[in-house]
């Protein structure tokens, strides 16, 4: 099915109905002998990936999962409160060994751009899945297996790019709005 909404040089182009594990792969790479030093990092649903409390960091740190450059971490108890990030900075982190880590493949036919996955993951389809899916009575688990069965609409990597790009700079500017209106204040007129 093809989207209402495309950029005219990719109108009628085919766009692939997957699932997220079909564009993804979940990492379980770990610290090892715990001898390297990287910052060890959590998820919060409003900052995105922040420092863990020095306090809520375990002594051996072996278990703890490797984050690298636009991969994807989140607490599987957490995720349908939306505390899932992608790691934007270029040394890699920690998280702790509860979270999920995945990654988007980077080749091959179900190729997925970080940054597209990154918006995708703020749309209501993410948010009507997650809030479904998981198991557990008292607090929802989503683990990858989960949410590796979300249905999504992938269209080629350049189109991909450039919605991502697209919503990226639509970002930059409701923030810079934003700021503009917190610095006149509430009374001032623009």
């Amino acid at each position: 099915m093809e989207p209402a909404l495309r950029f005219p040089e990719f109108s009628g182009q085919p766009v692939q109905n997957l699932h997220l594990g079909d564009a993804t792969t979940e990492s379980t790479e770990r610290n090892g002998d715990g001898q390297a030093t990287p910052q060890i990092m959590g998820v919060s649903k409003v900052d995105g990936i922040v420092p863990m409390e020095v306090r809520t960091i375990a002594a051996d740190t072996a278990r703890y999962k490797f984050v690298r450059k636009d991969w994807f971490a989140y607490n599987p108890m957490r995720l349908n409160i939306g505390s899932i990030a992608r790691w934007q900075g270029d040394d890699d982190i920690l998280v702790s060994p509860d979270y999920v880590v995945f990654k988007c493949k980077s080749g091959g036919p179900h190729r997925l751009d970080p940054a597209y996955l990154d918006h995708f993951r703020r749309s209501g389809a993410w948010e009507d899945f997650v809030s479904e899916k998981g198991d557990g009575s008292v607090r929802v688990r989503i683990y990858y297996k989960d949410l590796a069965r979300l249905q999504l609409a992938l269209p080629s990597f350049p189109e991909q790019q450039k919605i991502a790009d697209c919503l990226d700079l639509a970002d930059a500017l409701i923030a810079a709005q934003g700021r503009r209106w917190r610095r006149l204040g509430p009374t001032r007129k623009a």
